[in-house]
């Protein structure tokens, strides 16, 4: 397991069907509107910069520490109907990774050298010869 760096841009999508278009999204954080397309907010004294497109927000934290928030989306159509969903979103700065790393080649080399590049024989063996180098 290797520590790694979360990426630092979070995109949601809303979903919502059997609204008639068009539909008017307004997405809140801790219960705050987010006005206009874009700007910052504070949220659990984190600050975040959002940038919204309809359905679409994108988060970019600004401080790498780990913190918590409700994100709430709200969608209401031409006939108003109103759907909304309300979720808690955690943003943790590192986390554990599964990853599969591959050595460079020189490590595979003395390796090898180091286990299978000499092979012992025994003196009997080999009239004498203590040792056969297979490969250089």
């Amino acid at each position: 397991e290797l520590m790694a760096a979360r990426r630092e841009v979070g995109r949601f999508v809303a979903v919502a069907t059997g609204l008639k278009a068009p539909v008017i999204w307004q997405w809140a954080i801790n219960g705050d509107a987010l006005e206009g397309v874009s700007g910052t907010v504070t949220a659990d004294g984190k600050r975040m910069e959002y940038t919204v497109s309809g359905n679409r927000l994108t988060l970019k934290p600004l401080d790498r520490v780990k913190f918590q928030f409700e994100l709430k989306v709200t969608a209401v159509d031409d006939r108003s109907e109103v759907l909304a969903k309300t979720r808690c979103i955690t943003y943790e700065p590192v986390c554990k990774i599964r990853k599969r790393h591959i050595p460079p080649f020189r490590i595979y080399k003395e390796a090898h050298m180091k286990y299978w590049g000499i092979v012992e024989v025994a003196p009997e063996a080999k009239g004498g010869i203590e040792s056969v180098l297979t490969h250089q």
